[in-house]
Formats: structure tokens, sequence, C-alpha cells
């Protein structure tokens, strides 16, 4: 019989998703809250909280939604829970002990269906200048670790050997050949990988996370973002034509600075998906721990941890 007593306390665990038990299964359940929420939140991050439970000795995690179609109303809310059902399609391919509700998975064998398997999807892709001038302790970090000089300092701290490193890459995706708010398929706004280098066959990606930013989400943030890219340039579910919003813009400095064109004609066989933190949240180690467990063809995950608020080059 379902129980909402897990071996674990509840304290522990967000508020806003629902978790039960029943045996050795734990059972998510997430409202339109948490389905259509920042994923890198820990009150929409099912997949770290998934592989938490796991590790507590659940032998099966099942997630469901309680959503009833106004998760969808809103267009913003819309991509929001396509990326949500992505997620979670690419975190079942990865492990075999997680699986969705009947109904839930209905909604996820549609969306790949209907959608991911479609032959005229695009990715999108940078259309402007790095901006520079941004006050934010992260955003500083960022542009030290992208500067020439400091090319040894990040490659030391990741395990790499990457020649030049390019940041906030756009993880988005479109439908009709054509890059605009109405083709639109998952969320764009804020869904961009903070640094990333080329290394022969491998793209290195990084998750930065500075300060006291320790949520648990980064798990199924960087998750994402990795899955996404090994689908869309490994498997190449893509072709080898610039994304439509950069076919209409004529400057220069997309083929220099952004390093698009770089990542468009590699031939990338593996993304190395890099989490840089200067604080873990609590259970970020037992979480780690069981995603490098996951079945996955194509990614590779890794973490590091250097007291980036201390930098000398970052003026606080």
């Amino acid at each position: 019989m379902r129980s909402n007593f897990l071996r674990i306390s509840r304290d522990d665990l967000p508020r806003v998703i629902q978790f039960y038990k029943d045996g050795d299964t734990a059972l998510i359940e997430m409202n339109k809250t948490c389905t259509t929420g920042n994923m890198q939140e820990n009150n929409s991050a099912f997949e770290a909280w998934a592989l938490f439970l796991k590790s507590e000795g659940y032998n099966e995690i099942i997630l469901s939604d309680n959503d009833t179609g106004e998760a969808k109303k809103s267009n913003t809310a819309r991509l929001h829970y396509n990326r949500f059902l992505y997620r979670i399609m690419r975190f079942q391919e990865a492990f075999d002990w997680f699986t969705t509700s009947p109904e839930l998975g209905k909604k996820v064998d549609t969306f790949r269906r209907e959608v991911i398997m479609r032959d005229d999807l695009c990715v999108g892709a940078h259309t402007s200048r790095s901006t520079s001038d941004s006050t934010d302790l992260e955003a500083k970090v960022e542009r030290i670790l992208i500067r020439d000089a400091k090319r040894s300092f990040t490659n030391e701290l990741l395990h790499v050997n990457v020649d030049r490193y390019f940041n906030q890459l756009p993880i988005s995706l479109f439908s009709d050949n054509d890059a605009t708010d109405k083709t639109k398929i998952l969320p764009s706004d804020g869904s961009k990988v903070d640094l990333w280098g080329l290394e022969g066959s491998i793209i290195n990606i990084v998750e930065l996370k500075v300060d006291t930013n320790s949520d648990l989400g980064v798990i199924s943030q960087l998750f994402f973002y990795a899955c996404f890219l090994q689908e869309m340039y490994c498997q190449r579910h893509l072709e080898r034509k610039d994304p439509p919003n950069l076919q209409k813009r004529k400057w220069i400095e997309n083929r220099t600075e952004r390093g698009y064109y770089k990542l468009r004609d590699a031939n990338i066989e593996l993304v190395k998906a890099h989490f840089l933190l200067e604080q873990k949240h609590r259970y970020f180690d037992i979480a780690f721990n069981e995603l490098q467990k996951g079945n996955f063809d194509g990614v590779q995950f890794k973490y590091a941890t250097y007291p980036f608020s201390k930098m000398p080059e970052v003026q606080i």
C-alpha cells in the first residue's frame, strides 16, 4: 500500500514534490509548479531526487504528474513541459530502474513520436557578441575562465586539453527548419551552457556554480544539456548547415568569437559534462555516484570544486 513515509526524513526533500513509497518502490508526483519550473531548482529536479532515492535502496522509481492540461495553457509553460517530457525520455534511456505512470508515459511516447522523431528539427545559435559588462560574480568568473591567459588554469582544473573556451552556448530546438518563437519546441531563455570547448572529437561542457549556489538541481540541468548535445551533435539529429537564426545574420564575429562554426563542423563523438562548483549540495556526491552508473552512449560526467569567490582576479 502506498505510504507517504519514505526511509529518509521528509525535511531532506523539496516540499512541492510529493514523495511516496510502496514497498521497495518510491513514487515521485509533480504538480504544475514542478513540471513547468526551472529544472535547476530543487522543486523541478526529478532526476536528481530519483538518483538520491535510488541510493537509499529503492529498487524502482516511478514518476507521475497531476497535470490536467493547466501546465500547457501559456506558451512558456508549454515549452517547459516539453522539456520536462524530453528529460524523462532521456532519463529512462539511461536508467532501467526509472519509469513513469501510464498516463505520463503516454505523453512521453507522443512527444517522442510526434516531435523528437521529426525530420525538420533545427537548433539555434549565437546571433550577437558575448556580453562583458555584467557585475554578477558567476559572469565575472565565466569571463576569467574563457580568457586565453587562463586556458591552462581551466584545463588543469578539469583535467582536459582544450585550445579555446567559449561561453553561453544556446540549448534550443525548433521545428519547420525555422528558428522563430512560433516554431520553438524547447525553452531557450536561460538554457545556455556556461563554458564549452572542443578537444578533438570531444566537446567539453561546463556548468559553473559559484558562491552559495548549490541546489541539487544542477545535476538535472547538466544532465539535460549533455543528453541534448549528444543527440544533436553526436547522433547528428540535425543537418550540417547554419541554424536559421544565424543564416539571417551577417556579423563576422559569429565566425570567431562565439565558436558555433567550430561546433557545427566538428565530428563530435563524446560529450564530457563537467560540474564546476564552489559549494556542493549535501547530497551531491550521493546523487553524482548514482549518475555515474547510468547507461550513457557518448556522455561522461565529471566534477571539480574550486573557491571562486576567493579568486584574486575577481573583485567582489
